[in-house]
């Protein structure tokens, strides 16, 4: 079993959430263990955002974090 989490560097993961704060400490810490999973991670408050960023990219691998 590996000692260290492996980061994986073809996806793109995006957290959309209309509270998302990143001065918020909270917040800090939840992209800080993402990022030791993930390379690339965008957050979106506005939803319209974030579907023009998904329409943009469709030849990549998007994963999506929602509130609720």
């Amino acid at each position: 079993r590996p000692t260290r989490l492996q980061l994986v560097q073809d996806f793109l993961l995006i957290w959309l959430d209309s509270s998302i704060d990143e001065s918020n400490d909270d917040c800090q810490r939840s992209l800080s263990k993402l990022r030791q999973i993930v390379n690339t991670i965008n957050t979106y408050t506005q939803s319209d955002d974030c579907i023009t960023f998904v329409n943009e990219n469709e030849a990549e691998n998007i994963f999506i974090i929602t509130s609720g």
